[in-house]
């Protein structure tokens, strides 16, 4: 809204007030400059307003749980027969429903995240025989959670070395044979670290036992972080959390290989009680801005619903659950965009249900959660491999981890921040003020100056009776 001023200054006074300042009013020169001036200063506000002061629900998230209700049971003292602790994560968030996120490494690494309606606590309740049972029958639905409307689950089911003597990296173009596979099996082949209560931060690292190798420091590990407000990983990608989701790093440090020229991946299955049997495929976005990850433009989403299974309802869209990254690994420690390869991911699986449903490990959490209600859920899997062409193969850095988030609803999408929204309003503000402000500096000398002319013109025309 515009006032005069009752009692005019030389130049006139355009007064605005913007209710983003909180009653702050913004005096400028009414002339074309201020204006552009003003506009500048309105998209920066409008900016701020919309990704500065907007409020976002936060959840009470619990301490992390590590094998709960077997804190005095001799079975979780003991190694498996493979060698293997018992390792069982549970943590839980509170809003207006309540998550569970769970992580195991018993069998295969899974992660799983159900949700309960309002904010009463639901019993966990864990058979602690059955779930580390060899018996198949016995681990199944020996993980319990009353009231659940909702659960999903993603698997990581076997880890992938093949020799890409062509230089590819491209799951695809390598010969099916036994010279270049190296095949490991996560439920049967690994064997992981048990925890203490001291280890229990946030994140929790969850690591292969080192006596599996004969090289110092070689391991594969877990690392899980788990959130309760909105925000971004300190550390790159930079991947935005919600307060509905997890994120997790997946390492291979100094891992020994079997060729030269090798190259690593993973098979994952996901899993949800979305009723469908198949999920749709991975989808890909793209974006304009890299600001948050250096030389990456896209996003990848692999969620157990799809955008066009869901109707028009916003109750609608946020169900199903996502995994969801950025096509990126690091080949350090300190991450940058110096030391970064691709994270390589192909279709999912085109298979009949029961395909899919087989390849889910017998010892998991999945099948101790889930059990025979696999066979009416959601089902489908999918490959990723780590690498590019030209890029030094594994040995070249012995060092190999991948990001992601596990969370329910929409998975969260990049958008321009603040800082560049500014940027650009100010880069494109500033040639306009400028150019208007030289044109008026033209304008008015050749104003003044055409007075000036006229004047002179006025003087010498002038005719005068002679002075007697």
């Amino acid at each position: 809204m515009f006032m005069t001023s009752s009692s005019p200054l030389p130049h006139s006074i355009g007064v605005v007030q913007l209710p983003f300042l909180h009653h702050m009013t913004l005096s400028v020169p009414a002339t074309e400059m201020g204006r552009t001036l003003i506009l500048v200063s309105f998209i920066c506000v409008l900016a701020c307003n919309i990704y500065g002061d907007s409020t976002e629900a936060t959840r009470k998230l619990s301490s992390i749980q590590y094998n709960p209700g077997c804190e005095n049971d001799p079975i979780c003292k003991r190694v498996s027969d493979s060698g293997s602790a018992p390792n069982l994560l549970y943590a839980y968030s509170v809003g207006n429903d309540t998550l569970h996120y769970f992580f195991s490494t018993v069998g295969a690494p899974t992660f799983l995240v159900a949700k309960t309606p309002g904010k009463k606590q639901e019993s966990l309740n864990v058979s602690w025989t059955d779930f580390l049972s060899v018996n198949d029958t016995n681990v199944k639905n020996s993980v319990k959670l009353p009231n659940v409307n909702y659960a999903f689950a993603v698997v990581f089911t076997k880890l992938y070395e093949y020799n890409d003597t062509n230089d590819h990296a491209d799951f695809t173009s390598i010969p099916n044979d036994e010279w270049n596979w190296n095949i490991r099996d996560f439920a049967k082949q690994f064997v992981w670290k048990g925890l203490n209560t001291t280890e229990l931060n946030n994140p929790v690292t969850v690591r292969t036992n080192l006596s599996m190798t004969n090289i110092d420091e070689s391991y594969i590990s877990f690392d899980w972080k788990l959130f309760g407000n909105h925000d971004r990983n300190t550390e790159v990608p930079h991947l935005e959390h919600t307060i509905n989701d997890t994120q997790f790093n997946f390492l291979i440090n100094n891992w020994p290989t079997f060729c030269e020229k090798s190259r690593f991946g993973l098979e994952l299955v996901m899993m949800g009680t979305d009723g469908v049997k198949h999920m749709t495929n991975i989808e890909e976005s793209k974006s304009l801005d890299d600001e948050y990850t250096p030389g990456v433009f896209t996003m990848i989403d692999w969620s157990t619903q799809s955008k066009v299974l869901a109707s028009d309802t916003d109750e609608s869209k946020q169900l199903g659950g996502y995994l969801q990254w950025k096509p990126v690994v690091y080949l350090t420690e300190e991450r940058s965009s110096q030391k970064q390869t691709q994270a390589k991911h192909y279709d999912t699986m085109k298979a009949d249900h029961s395909v899919i449903k087989s390849m889910v490990p017998m010892r998991s959490l999945a099948m101790a959660f889930f059990g025979d209600q696999l066979n009416t859920m959601t089902l489908n899997a999918t490959n990723i491999s780590f690498g590019l062409p030209e890029d030094g193969f594994y040995a070249k850095s012995n060092y190999t981890v991948w990001s992601g988030s596990i969370g329910y609803g929409t998975p969260p999408q990049d958008e321009i921040s603040i800082l560049v929204i500014i940027v650009i309003a100010v880069g494109l503000g500033i040639p306009v003020v400028l150019i208007i402000f030289g044109g008026l500096i033209v304008c008015i000398k050749r104003r003044r100056s055409g007075k000036g002319e006229n004047i002179l013109v006025n003087v010498a025309g002038t005719r005068y009776d002679a002075i007697n």
